[in-house]
């Protein structure tokens, strides 16, 4: 008997959770109004989103994204010198691509499929923390469908996989709690630490899997550090501390594991600060503002809302000179209220024991501290200022913080909705609805109703004009640049280099006049019977030769990259203040050849075959 209950619990998980992957591929498919998309197409194309594209297009053209032979000519791009932890995501992405061979289909089906997962990760920690199926998924509905999730995009796509942060939530509160200081609860356990506590090695296991997310690794130890901390101030007791320690050295651990390739690259190559390079005053411009918090999302689908945000960017932009107004920060006018609560909660929080009334009750204290720790570091002249100097300013955005108080927000108001429904609606028998097989509180079908208003309404409050991609736009500059690579192939022989111009340093470098960071990759997108030039990684001598030889005269640029064997040259005209115009003259005076215009002419390619 005990087996088979153990059997249809089982089963009765996998149907919960499937049809919780199945509701959210839905409703993200509604918002994004998927059918208007096609999946041969990414869903973005400019900027971050095509990086993304090269990476994913890398895994699919040469078994990983370190090595790519089709970028950084002569000798091609190698990524060790710029380190990443997303393993474990690229291994997703990598899986997907066996599917299919287009890198489109795949950076798109991968981003899709984060949805799900938040809302998985999402459900299965609120459940976790006893709070009923109905407003868990509530919730995780509403963790997943974030303004934060839609502005990352392609762009910042693995960012937008904060399906982590639920999880090492999960972990803070347990030790939060108590319930990681020992292997048992009930005082016998004399051993400071022990490792095999199975919760505790869950949560150490989820502390490695965390390290795949440097960002969210790294704000996990933070909070981590100041659970254990105050834990062991209550307790007066070391365990708490320690045990915060032992998580906070399995990320650092991980995070090592995961960049080790790059860490032996440097050590045999020598290190290269030029590939990342981080100044000061970045902590500060990408912080947070907690008006930013609470301020709707940007091009809200009601106009006066929209209106107020706009109103509050433009108005304000210029106070600080290197301030950069958010657009992923907004909570929601649910997490808003959540947001607040938590803060006024810690104000009249008055600290007696952790015997509370029920399991929730504990909770409140601890989100509110957390919350307040976030919010103190990602605040414009917070803390993160101090820390930006500690490490050396490799991690700047601290208002990616926002992700994390959305989760403690949003888990605190389903605490509040939780005690409600236990006192008010779950016991209440008097007044019933009597169907033929089941009887149902009349209470408690009110309240299921207006929860599901609630969270309709708090996903169309969340989802404003980064929601839904503009899929007419993408196509049509997407097709241009696929049209004009398909003209350079016929052109010039197969495997042909292409010297790319204007001269942009690879990785990270501000728009130069009207063309923006990572353009250059967009011919890799649509080809792998070319290379080019661009993606050499800045810091290393080809990129160091592809900058002299581009601030050369014209003939002796040419002359050079002749030399080196490239076939063609190509021309962003966005790039230049005069379109390009001298730059185009001067290669046409010289080469003597006419050259070939993408469909709106701002692309211009050179045949150097004679």
């Amino acid at each position: 008997m005990e087996q088979q209950n153990r059997h249809s619990a089982i089963v009765k998980s996998l149907a919960i959770y499937s049809s919780l992957v199945l509701i959210s591929l839905a409703a993200v498919s509604l918002i994004m109004q998927i059918w208007r998309a096609d999946m041969r197409i990414p869903f973005e194309y400019g900027a971050d989103s095509v990086m993304a594209g090269e990476w994913v297009k890398s895994i699919i053209d040469n078994g990983w994204y370190w090595d790519n032979p089709y970028i950084g000519m002569p000798a091609g791009s190698n990524l060790r010198d710029v380190p990443m932890t997303d393993n474990f995501n690229f291994l997703v992405v990598k899986i997907i691509s066996l599917c299919t061979h287009d890198y489109a289909a795949t950076i798109n089906i991968f981003y899709l499929l984060t949805f799900p997962f938040i809302v998985l990760a999402s459900y299965y920690v609120f459940r976790k923390f006893s709070i009923s199926p109905y407003i868990s998924f509530i919730g995780a509905f509403l963790y997943a469908f974030l303004e934060y999730h839609y502005v990352r995009g392609l762009g910042h796509i693995f960012l937008g996989a904060y399906y982590i942060i639920p999880l090492i939530v999960m972990v803070i509160l347990r030790l939060f709690s108590g319930e990681l200081d020992s292997v048992k609860n009930d005082g016998t356990s004399r051993r400071l630490i022990d490792s095999i506590n199975p919760r505790f090695a869950g949560s150490a296991a989820i502390c490695l899997f965390a390290s795949t997310w440097v960002y969210y690794a790294y704000f996990a130890c933070i909070f981590l550090a100041v659970a254990g901390a105050i834990r062991s101030l209550w307790k007066k007791n070391i365990r708490p501390a320690v045990a915060a320690a032992i998580l906070i050295a399995v990320i650092a651990g991980g995070v090592v594991l995961n960049i080790s390739p790059s860490i032996l690259f440097q050590l045999h190559h020598g290190k290269n600060p030029a590939a990342v390079d981080r100044v000061f005053h970045e902590a500060e411009q990408h912080s947070l503002k907690i008006s930013e918090l609470l301020l709707p999302v940007t091009g809200h689908r009601i106009k006066i809302l929209s209106d107020i945000k706009n109103q509050y960017d433009r108005e304000t932009s210029y106070i600080y000179r290197f301030y950069t107004p958010k657009v992923a920060a907004s909570l929601g006018i649910i997490g808003s209220v959540g947001f607040l609560f938590l803060i006024v909660f810690l104000m009249v929080y008055r600290k007696t024991d952790d015997k509370a009334k029920n399991d929730w009750d504990t909770l409140l204290p601890y989100l509110s501290i957390l919350n307040m720790t976030a919010l103190l570091m990602a605040t414009i002249g917070g803390f993160n200022i101090f820390l930006a100097h500690i490490i050396r300013y490799k991690i700047r955005a601290y208002e990616r913080l926002s992700v994390f108080i959305a989760f403690f927000s949003i888990f605190a108001l389903l605490i509040l909705v939780q005690n409600f429904y236990d006192k008010y609606i779950k016991n209440k028998q008097s007044t019933v609805i009597r169907p033929k097989i089941i009887s149902i509180p009349r209470q408690r079908i009110l309240f299921y109703i207006v929860m599901f208003l609630l969270l309709a309404a708090g996903l169309y409050d969340q989802a404003g004009i980064y929601s839904t991609p503009d899929y007419d736009t993408v196509k049509k500059a997407y097709l241009n640049d696929k049209k004009f690579v398909r003209q350079i192939e016929r052109i010039v022989p197969s495997a042909s280099m292409i010297f790319q111009l204007p001269y942009i340093p690879y990785p990270e470098s501000p728009p130069l006049f009207r063309m923006k960071d990572y353009d250059h990759l967009r011919g890799y997108l649509h080809t792998t019977k070319l290379r080019w030039s661009y993606g050499a990684v800045k810091g290393r001598p080809v990129d160091a030769w592809q900058r002299e030889v581009s601030s050369r005269s014209t003939k002796d640029m040419i002359r050079e990259i002749f030399s080196k064997g490239f076939k063609g040259i190509y021309i962003d005209r966005n790039g230049y203040k005069d379109d390009g115009e001298k730059i185009v003259r001067d290669i046409r005076n010289i080469l003597r050849v006419e050259p070939i215009f993408n469909d709106d002419r701002t692309k211009v390619f050179f045949s150097m075959i004679r």
